[in-house]
Formats: C-alpha cells, structure tokens, sequence
C-alpha cells in the first residue's frame, strides 16, 4: 500500500477525471483518499468515513474510467480502431465502483495473451495500476469498521462551578441548590408562563447526602400499590367511570354507569390502567429498597468535575457534620446557581 505520506497527487488519473465538475469535487475525493490512507496506517476507520469515503471513490473511479478508456478509445466508433483482444477486453470489464478494479489485472493478462496493444490497452493497463492497492486497501479497511461516528467531546459547562447532585426520587443528575435542595427538574412547559409538576426530589438532598428521598418514593409506591390493588379488587363492584367526553380529547370528563354503550370498552382501559400502574410499582419498589439498604455519605461534584470532600477521618466530624459541611456553599464562591 501507498505510504500515508503521499497525497493525493500520486493518483493523477483519479484526480484528473475523477474529481467531476467543480472545485468541491476535487476537495471530496482529496478527503476520501486521506481518510482511506489515514485509517489503512492506523488500522481501523469509522463506519460512517467508510461509506462516504466509499462512495466519493466509487464515484471517481466510474468517472474516472469512462474519461481514460471509453471516450478517448471505443465511444462513437473509435473501437474499430483498436485490435479484437482490446474490444474483446473492454467488453469484459464493467466498472462502477472502486471493488471492481480488483479484478482487472486477471483480465489484462488475458488480453495480453491473446495479442492485445497498442494505446487503449495501455491505457487500461496504467487505469488498474494506479488504483489496484487503494482498491485492495479499500476492501481490506471493510474488517476493520468501528461501528459510529467519532465521539463529539463534552461541551465545557455553561456554569461550571454549580453543584450537581442525583435525585432520590428520580435518580437523574441534577443541580443542587443553595438551600442544599434539588433544583427544579422534571417539568415541561407547554405555554408561555405555563409548568408542569416537578420531580418531588425537590424536596429533598440530593442521594449522595441523605435517604430522605428514597424512603419518600418507596412510601409512594407502596400506597400506589396498595391503591390500585384495592381498585381493582373492586371491580365487580364499579357502577360508574369517568371517561373523556369524546374519544379524541382527554378532557373534558363525564360519568358513565353500566348502561352506556362505551362501559365495556372503558371497564377494560380502567382495568388495564390499573395492572400497568401495579407492575410498574413492583418493578420500581426494589430498585428504591436496595438504594436505601446501600445508602452511605457520597461526595459530590461542580459542573466541571470538581469533587467536594467529604471528611473520612473517624476522629474528625460526625456522618451529618460532614453532610452540612460539605452543602455549606457560603464561604466559597461557586459562582451563579440555578
């Protein structure tokens, strides 16, 4: 293979014909051809730069061929010129993409047995030389594909001495406020001056200071099993359901009894709603049983990775000591807070 060092100029004939109309042409296949290089010296490429690159060659050489071999020597008769093994050899070779260069020297040496010479045949001869290594090269980088694009790197925070913490109820990295409580989080707003209810880990310290969120949610939970457990229960029972007024608006709601042509239908969602409601508990309550079983004093961070220590001295502050210390913001400017 060609040395990463060359250019794109030891491919005179890919250049020259291949490149297409255009300086942006030109500027493509000079970057398809770094790429392949690049990854054939480093031994890996992106799946994403494979096919691009794939494609601007395939590209060119298509191009590329047609401006070397048909048009000067066999389009609009010119072929009477040249010698049987010659036409016999071009009628041979179709050539759209970059693979298909791989399997034009077999030929050649075909043609060259039968008496094939003169121009044309040279011509093919110096199209397959050129670009047989970057189409074996090209073939060969197809092992070595790494799923992806490049990794874009993390933006710098927009503040990076603000507080992060994890929720104990929605266990999401947050921002900590001043008071050592979440930040609000968990909302949309769907108008102007409009907000949705909040995570309710707003209440409370953050995970890595205090459990009080985690035995919230687990509370919750229970009572939300227990609820649509009894609800259910009771569904024998049921005499009435608020449904939405029609089928295509949430609201507004009106009351049905057993008679109204939709009660089946809506006894069903009711009930459905229900057993979600209660797998969604069972599934939640021992995540938030364990987080509480494996609770212990953790440090938090700033926005810029900045770690608060936490005190790990036996002799010096208590566990909570330690929690207050480390959420005490006054004396250390963490620059503006959510």
């Amino acid at each position: 293979m060609k040395s990463i060092a060359m250019s794109a100029a030891e491919f005179p004939i890919l250049m020259r014909y291949g490149a297409g109309a255009g300086g942006n042409g030109a500027r493509r296949l000079e970057e398809a051809l770094r790429v392949v290089l690049e990854a054939k010296e480093n031994g890996s490429i992106r799946n994403t730069d494979y096919k691009e690159a794939k494609s601007v060659l395939n590209q060119a050489v298509s191009r590329a061929w047609a401006a070397t071999a048909g048009e000067p020597f066999f389009y609009a008769g010119k072929y009477k010129q040249c010698d049987h093994a010659t036409n016999q050899l071009y009628d041979d070779i179709t050539l759209s993409s970059l693979n298909e260069v791989r399997f034009l020297r077999k030929k050649i040496d075909t043609a060259r047995a039968r008496g094939a010479s003169g121009p044309a045949f040279e011509a093919i001869q110096s199209f397959e030389s050129e670009l047989s290594e970057m189409a074996i090269a090209v073939q060969n980088l197809g092992k070595v594909v790494v799923k992806g694009r490049v990794p874009r790197p993390a933006p710098p925070p927009s503040n990076p001495h603000q507080i992060r913490g994890t929720c104990p109820c929605c266990f999401s990295n947050q921002a900590v406020m001043p008071s050592g409580r979440m930040a609000h989080h968990g909302y949309v707003r769907p108008y102007a001056g409009g907000q949705s209810a909040s995570c309710h880990g707003i209440d409370f310290s953050p995970y890595e200071r205090s459990p009080e969120g985690v035995s919230y949610e687990i509370k919750l939970l229970e009572k939300a099993l227990s609820d649509a457990r009894h609800r259910l229960s009771g569904r024998p029972g049921w005499t009435v359901l608020s449904v939405p007024e029609t089928r295509h608006a949430p609201f507004p709601h009106v009351e049905i009894t057993r008679d109204h042509p939709r009660w089946e239908a809506a006894e069903k969602e009711r009930a459905y709603s229900l057993m979600q409601s209660i797998s969604s508990c069972e599934r939640s309550l021992p995540f938030f049983r364990e987080k509480l079983e494996q609770w212990q004093v953790a440090p938090l961070f700033r926005a810029d990775g900045a770690r608060l220590p936490i005190v790990a001295d036996r002799d010096g502050p208590t566990p909570q000591e330690e929690v207050d210390d480390a959420m005490d913001f006054s004396n250390e400017d963490h620059g503006p807070l959510p």
